[in-house]
């Protein structure tokens, strides 16, 4: 003769489980997990650096998935977090994911030139100056060109293709760029993403 018995209750998170995941504030993820003999209801709490830091869901119907839109007050530089699903009615019963990460999204914002209508003289070393977000190793530094201040700007050179994101170039202006027929912009564009970029004022070489 032989018994019958229920199989002991889990939980099993199946997303994030790589341990290399990188979240985005404003994207949205799927949360996955499995389990085994577990009640309808679940809760899906977030921790940061091994401690409790908010719920996601006090109380997610088990089906196995949880869309999540990831608020901005959740990254914190230098944290890794976990997320936890538990038996709603006995948290006992739980899983953890595997670590990931929760970045701010890439952006580029160029501060120098700071308003419209600088005059730049080409005898002088100008810096240009820029800010960003996100994982940027490197930018790429191109010159803007213009009739028109408010008219199309084209594509006209190349200023560094591969440039340290350290905020800060030294640019050595070509004498061949004095012009009093032509507005000129800065673009400054994630390396590896060009859909990631900024552009500059508008200012004039002299």
């Amino acid at each position: 003769y032989f018994s019958l018995t229920a199989p002991t209750p889990s939980i099993t998170v199946t997303s994030p489980n790589t341990g290399s995941e990188s979240w985005e504030i404003g994207s949205t993820q799927n949360i996955t997990w499995s389990s085994v003999n577990v009640t309808d209801s679940l809760k899906i709490s977030l921790y940061r650096g091994g401690s409790y830091l908010i719920d996601i869901d006090s109380y997610e119907y088990n089906d196995g998935s949880y869309t999540w839109d990831i608020p901005n007050y959740h990254a914190t530089t230098g944290y890794y977090y976990k997320i936890r699903i538990e038996d709603y009615s006995d948290p006992s019963i739980y899983d953890d994911s595997y670590y990931f990460t929760i970045e701010t999204p890439a952006s580029i914002t160029v501060t120098t030139p700071s308003s419209n209508g600088e005059s730049w003289d080409d005898a002088v070393d100008k810096t240009i100056q820029w800010t960003s977000t996100g994982s940027i190793s490197n930018v790429k530094i191109t010159l803007y060109r213009s009739s028109s201040s408010s008219g199309t700007y084209s594509y006209l050179q190349s200023i560094d293709t591969s440039e340290p994101n350290d905020g800060s170039y030294s640019w050595d202006i070509p004498s061949s760029l004095v012009s009093s027929s032509y507005y000129y912009k800065i673009r400054i564009e994630d390396y590896t993403d060009a859909s990631i970029y900024d552009d500059s004022y508008y200012f004039t070489i002299y």
